[in-house]
């Protein structure tokens, strides 16, 4: 991969970055929402981790195709946020997804504003060579995946889900996130695709 990231919260620790620090509250706020909608589809997300904030330096990185999760139980679904204002085309550095079904590549410039979801081990995707700095916040969400997270599962409202931050030892700090349920019409719409791929 031809890019450099630093994990999110090692970031805002240092004081330095309070954009970077209210767009991954604004992540936790949708995936909180996301998780109220999937819950009423059969599929419960419990823990989001810690996302990391990733740069293309601008001379022709790229990052070939891949599945994310890789040997990560439970990752389920991937959120990259974009902070490129002004990208152009002919800068590369498009997000592209593999179309199954038409067999082709579906293309994503990462324009500034934009939040791109997708089931994280069922869609192959990859990074063109970027022609300029490039900026994403991506942060991953899991199913529980061991008996113990099932019981603490058990424990959550249909609002609630599990943030996880920086590890300390083998432990991860991690804390309990609840959100008024109420879903926008588009977040609906998107749901609805994401529970028609595949299982």
């Amino acid at each position: 991969r031809g890019d450099k990231f630093v994990v999110a919260s090692t970031a805002i620790a240092s004081g330095g970055c309070p954009a970077l620090e209210l767009l991954d509250i604004a992540l936790s706020v949708v995936g909180a929402h996301l998780n109220a909608a999937l819950i009423k589809r059969g599929l419960r997300l419990f823990k989001r981790s810690d996302p990391y904030f990733a740069c293309f330096p601008g001379d022709g990185g790229r990052y070939g195709a891949h599945f994310d999760g890789g040997n990560t139980p439970g990752c389920a679904i991937t959120m990259i946020a974009y902070c490129n204002p002004d990208w152009q085309e002919g800068l590369g550095g498009e997000l592209q997804l593999l179309d199954e079904h038409n067999h082709c590549w579906r293309g994503v410039l990462p324009l500034a504003d934009r939040l791109v979801i997708f089931r994280a081990p069922h869609v192959l995707h990859k990074v063109t060579s970027a022609y300029a700095p490039r900026y994403a916040l991506s942060s991953w969400w899991y199913l529980a995946a061991t008996d113990a997270e099932r019981k603490m599962q058990a424990t959550l409202s249909n609002t609630q889900v599990v943030l996880c931050r920086r590890a300390k030892g083998n432990q991860s700090d991690s804390e309990k996130f609840d959100v008024e349920p109420g879903l926008p019409t588009k977040l609906l719409e998107t749901m609805d695709w994401l529970c028609e791929q595949k299982q």
